[in-house]
């Protein structure tokens, strides 16, 4: 799994920021996914952990990021998890009943 670069969630955060800040127009969805997996890839860095926990963590992060929700909403039963080097090759598939439970 490609790790995502240390700086992404800080750039990402202090992009936002700033934007919101300055009264510009900035959806919560496009950070969050950005930000919380960062941090969550990160963490699984310093933590050591291997691809396969790395994936979970960053997937976690992804889903607390309120696309559960958004997945109940749209009545959206999975999503395509693919690779940092090649976006149209799927290797897992996210179900929403691993991500919300139900």
């Amino acid at each position: 799994m490609e790790i995502i670069r240390k700086r992404v969630p800080m750039v990402k955060t202090i992009a936002s920021a700033i934007t919101i800040g300055s009264g510009g127009s900035a959806g919560k969805e496009g950070p969050i996914a950005q930000i919380v997996p960062g941090f969550a890839s990160l963490l699984a860095s310093l933590l050591k952990m291997d691809d396969r926990d790395r994936r979970i963590m960053v997937l976690a992060g992804a889903a607390g990021g309120g696309y559960s929700k958004k997945m109940t909403m749209a009545e959206i039963r999975e999503l395509p998890v693919v690779t940092g080097v090649d976006s149209r090759r799927v290797i897992s598939m996210l179900s929403r009943k691993g991500v919300i439970g139900t």
